[in-house]
C-alpha cells in the first residue's frame, strides 16, 4: 500500500480488519439501533422487531452483552405492552385498536410473527397468540 504523493506530512495511516462473517462489519454499533418502541400500532412494531432480531444476531454469534440483552428486553417488555392497546376485542390488531373500523391482516400477521419471536427473550401471552391465529 502506498500513499498518494500529496499527503499531509505525519497524516498517514491504515486501519484493516478482518472479519469471518458477512455481517461483522456492521457488529460494531449495533447496540445503537436498539430503540424504544411507541407510536400507533404499526410504528410501535416498526421499533419493535428489530430489537428481536439484534438481541437474536448477537447472542448467536456470541457478541450479546448483560447490559445490551437487559436493555433490548426492557425495550421489548415495553412495546409488547404498548401493542396490546392496539389488539381488538376480534383478536386483530390494527394501528388504533378498537378505534378502527377493522383489523389490519397485515399488522396482525406481522405481530403474530415478531410476538413469536419474542418468545426466545420475553414473556408473551399464548391467548394473544391464539386470539390472533383465530382471526
Amino acid at each position: 500500500f502506498s500513499f498518494p504523493e500529496n499527503v499531509v506530512e505525519g497524516s498517514q495511516r491504515a486501519h484493516v480488519t478482518v472479519i469471518g462473517d458477512i455481517l461483522g462489519p456492521s457488529i460494531n454499533g449495533l447496540e445503537d439501533l436498539l430503540q424504544m418502541p411507541y407510536g400507533c400500532g404499526e410504528q410501535n412494531m416498526i421499533r419493535f422487531a428489530p430489537n428481536i432480531y439484534i438481541l437474536q444476531y448477537m447472542t448467536a454469534v456470541n457478541q450479546v452483552t448483560e447490559e445490551m440483552k437487559a436493555k433490548a428486553m426492557s425495550y421489548m417488555i415495553q412495546g409488547y405492552q404498548r401493542e396490546l392497546t392496539y389488539h381488538r376485542t376480534d383478536g386483530s390488531f390494527s394501528a388504533f385498536g378498537n378505534s378502527d373500523s377493522s383489523g389490519s391482516t397485515w399488522l396482525s400477521a406481522f405481530v403474530l410473527r415478531c410476538f413469536l419471536q419474542a418468545e426466545e427473550f420475553i414473556y408473551i401471552d399464548e391467548a394473544v397468540l391464539n386470539n390472533v391465529t383465530s382471526w
